[in-house]
């Protein structure tokens, strides 16, 4: 490759990524269910107005000493949701007290730390709210870092504890490059 089609190219690469660096993203969708109703309760699961931010705050009624989330991001394709990058499930105890050995959840959890009490290990004492509140969507931040298409995507969540559902969390958004 000549100097000429290694500067397009490079110029191409870098005209991608700002273009999808300005895309929109915005939530369609937020579910939460609660499985269990003696470990807690769900007080709030909401989209925003703007459907830029979501609230979601859930009541611990029992002392949470096992925590583990089970979670699979998707893409619709063809009116159906297949799988897209990572399913996997996390012990939240653990991952607080060795944070280093969790790359993915790590990266996921650095968007939501601000807007999260979900902060540090086991337990999560009876009577705590653990919330997610006023969080929004970091477009450029998410993008820079993950490469999409335009397209719908979601979450879908289990959590555990003792190995017991107590609640499921699915969502899903829209992007538009």
């Amino acid at each position: 490759m000549n100097c000429s089609h290694l500067s397009l190219a490079i110029l191409l690469f870098l005209l991608e990524l700002c273009l999808q660096i300005d895309g929109s993203i915005k939530f369609s969708s937020l579910e939460c269910q609660v499985f269990t109703p003696d470990v807690g309760d769900i007080k709030e699961c909401r989209i925003g107005s703007t459907k830029k931010d979501i609230n979601i705050i859930f009541d611990c009624k029992k002392t949470i000493s096992a925590f583990q989330i089970k979670f699979k991001l998707l893409k619709r394709e063809n009116g159906t949701w297949r799988p897209f990058l990572y399913a996997m499930t996390i012990d939240i105890c653990d991952f607080f007290q060795n944070p280093k050995k969790y790359m993915i959840p790590n990266m996921l959890y650095s968007y939501i730390k601000k807007s999260s009490n979900i902060n540090h290990t086991c337990p999560y004492e009876a009577g705590t709210e653990l919330a997610l509140t006023k969080w929004n969507l970091d477009e450029s931040n998410i993008l820079s870092k993950m490469s999409v298409n335009s397209g719908e995507y979601a979450m879908h969540s289990s959590w555990y504890s003792s190995e017991q559902m107590v609640l499921q969390i699915n969502g899903s958004v829209k992007y538009t490059a």
